[in-house]
């Protein structure tokens, strides 16, 4: 019974519908599916765009080696030190005490992996400190005459106890 019912109710509504008003239900579908058409395609070729980024970007990407870490690592202090500009807020700023605090890690570094690190990676690191140290005492004394901050003379460790003037440990 409900399906001669249903069948009577379409019977009904299309006896009450004219030509004009299908052809414009037809027209607001075909509008409808051609925008709907675009707008999944327009999705796509982001989502494409977004996928081909995202590979360039990987491939842009420096492996995630021991050094490339210390390379970064380095660049931070340089710039602390003034001696490269920041990217990010563009020009030169010396930090003595930030420059003192990456030097130092990269010194923990050194310490940490002492014996573990292949000849190639043990002198980047020691020539590194090297350079750091260096420029470290040369950025202290410009601040010092310049009339920097009460810090200007301190000095990153250097592997030596305080006092003796020996090696560390």
């Amino acid at each position: 019974m409900t399906d001669d019912r249903a069948d009577n109710e379409k019977a009904d509504g299309a006896q009450g519908s004219s030509p004009a008003a299908d052809r414009l239900e037809k027209t607001v579908d075909e509008e409808w599916k051609a925008q709907a058409r675009q707008e999944k395609e327009k999705l796509e070729r982001n989502v494409k765009e977004k996928d081909r980024a995202a590979r360039r970007d990987d491939r842009d990407a420096p492996p995630a080696d021991f050094l490339h870490f210390v390379s970064g690592m380095a660049a931070q202090a340089l710039m602390q030190l003034g001696a490269i500009e920041n990217p990010l807020e563009g020009g030169r700023k010396t930090d003595l005490a930030a420059a003192r605090y990456s030097i130092d890690c990269l010194q923990i570094l050194a310490e940490k992996t002492k014996g573990n690190l292949t000849d190639e990676e043990d002198r980047y690191l020691r020539a590194a400190l090297h350079d750091l140290r260096m420029r470290f005492v040369e950025a202290a004394r410009t601040v010092g005459t310049q009339g920097g901050p009460d810090d200007a003379g301190a000095s990153p460790s250097t592997g030596t106890s305080p006092g003796n003037g020996g090696p560390a440990g």
